[in-house]
């Protein structure tokens, strides 16, 4: 039987005398009047050194499992965050190596100088991108810098080639 969370022992009267002798020295009887369906005067065997959780010891626990939870939430959006970037940086790595590729494959030589432009944006699904395309020398050096935006940070891929005119 349990009282308040104690280890109890229900004892009855005509047992006492032999029970309180032999007690151990930490363990007290208190005398409680039970109404039970025999409605007879009972002892109740309790230990004083119960065991269990303190307020304290609850407390403690739960701010570390808080801790714990905030800090691990934490880095669900750091790594959605880190995940996003590099999803951004495939796009515009792809996206400037589709324009070094198509730059590659125009008729003449003195046409690859018409794909220079200055930054501008790509439009279309790949709005948050802009592009520049930077052609220069002989044999011709060509750039393509792609730029996008993380909170606030510009972020570019730059992808450079050389072209000469042997095959023309």
């Amino acid at each position: 039987m349990a009282w308040a969370g104690l280890s109890t022992q229900h004892i009855s009267m005509e047992s006492r005398e032999i029970v309180s002798r032999s007690l151990p020295p930490k363990k007290s009887l208190v005398m409680f009047r039970i109404f039970g369906p025999t409605c007879r005067d009972s002892l109740v065997y309790r230990t004083d050194n119960a065991t269990g959780f303190t307020i304290l010891e609850m407390l403690i626990s739960f701010v570390l499992l808080v801790i714990g939870t905030v800090a691990t939430l934490n880095m669900f959006g750091i790594g959605m965050r880190a995940d996003a970037n590099v999803e951004n940086s495939t796009i515009a790595l792809a996206l400037a190596q589709e324009e070094i590729e198509s730059i590659k494959g125009v008729a003449s030589w003195s046409d690859i100088d018409s794909f220079a432009s200055s930054r501008t944006n790509i439009g279309g699904d790949y709005s948050d991108f802009d592009k520049e395309v930077l052609v220069s020398g002989d044999p011709k050096n060509v750039e393509v810098i792609v730029y996008w935006d993380v909170l606030g940070v510009e972020q570019r891929v730059d992808v450079f080639t050389l072209l000469t005119d042997y095959n023309f």
